[in-house]
């Protein structure tokens, strides 16, 4: 059975006549097949790393099989294992527990709050957007707060202010060029 070491250096891996049957099989199947299994990996969706991995893996595997002589069509049969190779491998990484270092786990945990220098911006955006409010229209303000706030449709804003739904359209309209005529003055300054 050929060692870890040997897979990773081709150059390593004794000549065909100086192993038998199984070893043989394998050798010759490394040296003719690891490179396009590489590219393969790799257009899978593996990293160079992780095909690298892959193939030393599979062939790995190769070795314990006790057939190999007898495969009849070899890179379908490499190929198909690469795949499965990759599956188990994502959906191994899909389930394990995320890694966490013990000495980041003794360390003080952050607070989840915005730093203030956030929260004073964020403060700000607030009192512009509701000072831009402000400044539209009473009915106006108030189709754009039902409509972007409580999420109703045209048609419900029309039905519950016994208004047109073009009446709407028009006032949403008005509304939006002033928050945007707003926001760009501000951003001009």
């Amino acid at each position: 059975m050929p060692s870890a070491d040997l897979l990773l250096n081709p150059r390593a891996l004794p000549r065909p006549s100086e192993v038998s049957g199984t070893q043989h099989c394998l050798a010759r199947l490394y040296q003719s097949h690891a490179p396009a299994l590489l590219r393969y990996a790799c257009s899978k969706g593996a990293s160079q790393h992780d095909a690298e991995e892959l193939v030393q893996e599979l062939f790995i595997r190769l070795s314990h099989y006790d057939n190999l002589p007898q495969l009849h069509n070899e890179m379908a049969f490499l190929r198909t294992v690469v795949v499965n190779l990759l599956r188990d491998r994502h959906r191994r990484n899909q389930h394990a527990p995320q890694w966490v270092e013990y000495d980041e786990s003794n360390q003080e945990h952050h607070s989840l709050l915005p730093e203030p220098e956030a929260q004073l911006s964020q403060q700000q955006a607030v009192a512009q957007a509701e000072a831009d409010l402000a400044q539209l229209p009473a009915l106006t303000r108030r189709i754009f707060l039902l409509n972007r706030i409580q999420s109703l449709s045209y048609e419900d804003i029309a039905t519950q202010l016994n208004i047109g739904v073009m009446v709407v359209r028009r006032h949403l309209r008005d509304a939006l060029m002033h928050l945007t005529q707003r926001r760009m003055q501000r951003e001009q300054q």
